[in-house]
Formats: C-alpha cells, structure tokens, sequence
C-alpha cells in the first residue's frame, strides 16, 4: 500500500471511531440525534477519506467549521465561566462527564479534517459540493424530524443574535450560503494560500 494511501486509511479509521462514540451516545439517548450535522458527519469523512475525496471533505468543512467554532466557544465559556451564551447546554453541569466529553469530541470533526486537508487548495467545485449537501440536510431535517426538536436549526436559530428572524425556517438555506459557505470558503483558501507563501519562503531562504 502506497503511503498516501495508508494515510487516508488511518484518517478514516479515526473518524469511524468519532462515529462509533456517536452511535454509544445516541443509544442511551435519541435516535432523533444521528439527524444533527455532528453526529453523521464522522461516518461521512471516512468515507470521503478512505475514497480519497478532498474535495468532498472540503464541501463538509464549509457546512460545519463555523458552527463547531462557535458551539466549543459556548462550551469552554460555561466550563470556566458558568454562562451558556447561546443557550446550547442549558442543564450543562447535570450531564455526567462521559457524555459531555462525548459531544466535545463530536465538535472537533471539521478541525480534524482541517488539519488534514489544508495543504490541499479548495476548487470551485468544492462550493458546488457544498451547496448539494445544504440542500440535502435541508430536505432530510424538514422531512425527517419534528419541528420541536430543531435538528439542525432548522425551525428556529442559536441564540446568538438577539431579534427573531420572519420567515426563518425558509430563508434557512439561504442564511446558512451567507454566513456559514461562503464565509468558510474562503477561510479554507485563505489558510491554503498562507501555507503555500510560508513554504515558498522556506524554499527561497534555504
């Protein structure tokens, strides 16, 4: 086995065992939960990666970085501070330990898959990719799962900005293109474009 091939093996093994620390979790909690992005998105890196699917990865990171970012923001913020700021984890400090640090590992899927990807540039059809799966998580929270359990903040969105917004639920996938793709996009390149001028001047100081 080629090296590079080995290597998006062993990634993929990693997020198969992100997604088997789902499956132990929503067992002895929701089915209803396998619906979130961060629950089924391990399952999907693996595969990507052990087809070896950069572009697709890419496509997933655009969907998830931000929202992981802020949800380990709001996380760190109640362990050390003791203040939910979105009104995620509202009986925080009643969950026992093994499923908080369950959901935090769960959280990390997009900054592993980052880390592994960076060096890769992000090509216009990375955006196209992105677009398919905000369409099918849409459709899939719509069809698939009640209103009252807002899977994916679809019905009603994170506490974060403070005024209700009309007609929320169908300009969902267009508040997700605007603040959460095309935002992460160009993040994505940014970071590609940064480590491709740290090497070059690597290559021109040695």
């Amino acid at each position: 086995m080629k090296k590079e091939d080995k290597k998006y093996l062993l990634i993929g093994i990693l997020f198969l065992f992100i997604e088997f620390i789902a499956i132990t979790r929503n067992i002895l909690e929701s089915y209803i939960y396998f619906f979130w992005f961060c629950d089924f998105a391990p399952i999907l890196f693996a595969i990507l990666f052990f087809f070896r699917k950069p572009q697709y990865v890419k496509a997933l990171i655009n969907f998830g970085l931000i929202p992981q970012v802020i949800f380990l923001i709001n996380f760190f913020y109640i362990f050390f501070l003791g203040k939910d700021l979105f009104n995620l984890f509202p009986n925080f400090f009643e969950l026992n330990s093994l499923y908080l640090f369950n959901t935090f590992v769960l959280h990390l899927t997009t900054f592993i898959a980052l880390f592994f990807t960076f060096k890769i540039k992000t090509q216009k059809s990375t955006f196209y990719y992105s677009l398919v799966l905000l369409v099918g998580i849409y459709l899939m929270s719509l069809i698939f799962t009640s209103p009252t359990d807002n899977i994916n903040y679809v019905n009603s969105g994170v506490d974060i900005l403070k005024f209700s917004i009309p007609h929320y639920t169908l300009l969902w996938p267009v508040l997700v293109f605007l603040l959460l793709i095309l935002p992460t996009q160009g993040i994505q390149y940014a970071i590609y474009k940064l480590w491709k001028r740290k090497g070059l001047k690597k290559k021109s100081t040695s």
